[in-house]
């Protein structure tokens, strides 16, 4: 692992590179449910006995025993240290977004 003080917030990288663009384009799409009280990601990973992972996020409505999943777009990845990196970039986003939406809300304009 290693840092980068290139990013909003130090950024410790599983993978012996930073993301390719197609990680960053599926981070930035990543699909993120408002809620009451903050923003919800539902992620799906899935791994391969090859090494390789997919991640994809989703889109949870509904009440329960009664849910509607839409799933966005998938992203393959080399292995799972790749895969991590892309999991934490959107969590960092969907905190960082929450935050903003939390600022908004308190204030009725964004700061």
């Amino acid at each position: 692992m290693r840092a980068d003080r290139r990013y909003a917030r130090p950024v410790t990288w599983h993978w012996d590179r930073e993301p390719v663009e197609s990680t960053r384009e599926f981070v930035e799409t990543a699909i993120f449910t408002p809620t009451p009280k903050g923003l919800q990601a539902a992620i799906e990973v899935i791994a391969y006995p090859d090494g390789h992972a997919q991640v994809v996020t989703s889109r949870i409505s509904g009440p329960s025993g009664k849910r509607t999943i839409v799933q966005g777009k998938p992203l393959m990845f080399r292995n799972v240290e790749e895969a991590k990196d892309a999991v934490d970039l959107i969590l960092d986003r969907l905190s960082d977004d929450a935050a903003k939406r939390q600022a908004t809300d308190v204030a009725g304009r964004p700061e």
